[in-house]
């Protein structure tokens, strides 16, 4: 998160210096960074649901990484090729760590899918079963909570996910 305060102070900085007005300045980083993170978010719902990814989406995901690494190189250009990149480096970790997390996300197939949550692939016991089940010990039936499935029938992300 400290790469995007960073990010956000350059963007903000460099809105004041172009005409902005302080309220008006510190909405424009958040333009920027949320254009990333909601099409991110967006490719991940779509991933999820099995679905392409929209073309809107992969535009506006490109277009806020552009966003954000140009007016983070611009606010420090004036301090030569060195101070740009130093700058960019805020807006390129943000952009990494959000990707990082949203492909964490996409990836996440070691949680059950919500029809598979109590069962077990454990082998069958040879010989005579009944021997080998304690009596002396209570049994505990889960408490399953139901999912809402939407309409479409694909479950919440980012359960069940595969590919």
């Amino acid at each position: 998160m400290i790469a995007a305060a960073v990010s956000f102070s350059h963007i903000q900085a460099l809105a004041l210096a172009h005409g902005y007005r302080l309220d008006t300045s510190r909405l424009l980083p958040l333009s920027v960074d949320g254009l990333i993170v909601a099409s991110s978010l967006a490719l991940l719902t779509e991933a999820c649901a099995q679905r392409p990814a929209p073309r809107l989406a992969r535009f506006s995901l490109v277009l806020g990484i552009a966003g954000a690494l140009a007016a983070n190189v611009a606010y420090g250009v004036h301090f030569g090729p060195v101070g740009a990149l130093v700058n960019a480096w805020p807006a390129a970790a943000f952009i990494t760590a959000t990707e990082i997390l949203v492909g964490q996300m996409r990836r996440a197939r070691s949680i059950p899918a919500p029809e598979r949550v109590g069962q077990t692939v454990a082998d069958p016991v040879p010989g005579d079963a009944s021997s080998a089940i304690p009596t002396d010990v209570p049994v505990i039936e889960p408490v399953i909570e139901p999912v809402a499935v939407p309409a479409d029938g694909v479950p919440p992300c980012p359960q069940g996910v595969s590919r």
